[in-house]
């Protein structure tokens, strides 16, 4: 184990705890609002499809079809569906995600800690807990929480290489190795970006057999997903999920060059923005990293370029290769070449599972940069100054944004399926609400809580005019919705967060 300060690994040991109670309490105590989007809402409805054996699905104000490839995401719904067996099911929504990130960052502790200082842990650790996008993500019901558990696993994997396969065997850990990249499909398709190093990890370090062990494995679970999506369906789909996805009717080829949305009207998105670039993304879609320094991923490419030419086989070189699976991926695939039109438009959600691989090779780089230093307090010092050097955007939106949420959070997660049975019951005696952003989670948060004439009020506000509600719920502004003619009662509303 490398480290700057002479620590014992009992203490070492300690403090790594420290850092994931510390983290816990974060999540769990003082938690940011909810985010109650588009996407949060798909896939909490596409729960309750999964939960009640995709009998009865409710998609109004959703999209126009009965089935939707989001559907088909199945690792986003294992920790949900575990949870739902021990908590209600806004529990299970709920803390899903908080549960995952926090599994998914004691992983990368343990899985850094042989190769990490312990300065640059407490680095990666202070970055990870306070970044504005990975906190925003912790409490959103979507793709990014068990796609970053599933880089984790496979991060975790990789560390424990040698320790795996001494007690499991090569071929064991292979099999991990295969269903964790396998989860990490099953999360969202464009995991894919990571296949590549997959593909070539198994070529170059094991054995033919292996190879052609791997091909049949991972065809092997595809058709098995094939013939389970085929038969839920009624064999309406028996060409595969990521045939649908890739090539069908509604494939993301098609949707990525025209401006629908999923209502079937047109309206300016990111992906319209994306087709602006000449480049199609290849180089400016790293100029627009949301809030994070686009540093992370330009000095990681820089720095897995030299990596990867070192004769060891070590993490390092693991990791970099990844990060270049990733990094090409991501910039160089298209779905048209002229002009040119990028195949992942400059979703931060999709971009940022790439921070950790980036994260972790700066700290590696930033060890071997300090090996010649022997003064601690200089070590301390230079690291914390580059900390908040790079962690700028991170420190200034907390500043600005989230303590202010903090400070007027009327709920945390321990207590959070009373808040929404309170909100709930504060909706139903209401004349109107005024909402700001959507207020389509009232109609499929709730199990059932959600009084029905108020329920239909507000789908029919949907449905008699799809472009109202987008252009309302996305104005940033608050608005009313009529329950009854007079509005004596108004209860105001942003998200699940109740407003004085």
């Amino acid at each position: 184990m490398k480290t700057y300060l002479k620590i014992n690994n009992q203490i070492f040991d300690h403090l790594l705890i420290i850092l994931c109670i510390t983290y816990f309490l974060k999540i769990f105590i003082f938690p940011l609002n909810f985010e109650m989007g588009g996407s949060e809402i798909h896939y909490i409805a596409y729960f309750k499809d999964y939960l009640n054996g995709f009998r009865n699905f409710e998609f109004i104000g959703l999209q126009n079809e009965r089935w939707h490839y989001q559907e088909w995401r199945w690792g986003v719904y294992i920790i949900p569906f575990i949870l739902k067996i021990f908590v209600s099911f806004e529990n299970a929504v709920f803390l899903s995600s908080p549960i995952i990130f926090f599994l998914s960052f004691c992983l990368l502790i343990l899985s850094l800690r042989k190769y990490l200082s312990f300065i640059s842990i407490i680095f990666f650790s202070i970055f990870w807990i306070i970044h504005p996008e990975i906190t925003k993500f912790t409490y959103s019901f979507s793709t990014l929480s068990s796609s970053f558990l599933g880089i984790s696993i496979v991060i975790f994997l990789l560390s424990f290489e040698k320790e795996i396969i001494s007690k499991f065997g090569k071929r064991p850990y292979l099999i991990f190795l295969i269903l964790s990249f396998f989860f990490l499909y099953g999360s969202r398709e464009t995991n894919l970006i990571f296949f590549p190093f997959l593909i070539f990890y198994i070529w170059k370090n094991f054995q033919r057999r292996d190879f052609y062990f791997f091909l049949i494995l991972g065809t092997s679970l595809y058709l098995a997903e094939s013939i389970l999506i085929a038969y839920i369906t009624n064999w309406q789909f028996v060409s595969g999920r990521l045939f649908y996805h890739l090539i069908g009717d509604n494939s993301w080829i098609d949707f990525m060059q025209n401006d629908k949305l999923r209502f079937g009207d047109d309206a300016q998105s990111i992906k319209s923005f994306s087709r602006k670039f000449l480049d199609g993304g290849i180089f400016s879609r790293w100029y627009f990293t949301g809030l994070t320094s686009n540093f992370f991923y330009i000095f990681a490419l820089i720095y897995s370029v030299k990596n990867i030419f070192d004769k060891k086989n070590n993490l390092e070189k693991k990791i970099s290769l990844i990060y270049l699976s990733y990094f090409f991926s991501i910039s160089l695939i298209m779905v048209k070449l002229v002009p040119l039109v990028p195949f992942i438009h400059f979703n931060v959600g999709i971009q940022i599972i790439g921070l950790p691989l980036a994260l972790i090779l700066f700290l590696l780089f930033l060890d071997e940069l300090m090996k010649p230093i022997k003064n601690n307090i200089i070590k301390f010092v230079f690291v914390g100054f580059i900390g908040v050097l790079l962690s700028l955007k991170s420190l200034n939106h907390f500043h600005k944004i989230d303590y202010k949420i903090l400070k007027n959070n009327n709920y945390n997660l321990i207590n959070m399926k009373k808040h929404v049975d309170k909100v709930y019951k504060i909706v139903n005696d209401s004349d109107c609400i005024s909402v700001k952003g959507s207020y389509i989670h009232l109609i499929y948060v709730g199990d059932n809580q959600l009084d029905k004439k108020i329920k239909n009020k507000l789908i029919n506000s949907i449905k008699d005019n799809e472009m109202e509600y987008i252009n309302k719920s996305s104005s940033g502004k608050f608005y009313k919705v009529k329950f009854s003619k007079k509005c004596k009662k108004i209860f105001k509303l942003y998200k699940f967060q109740i407003i004085n």
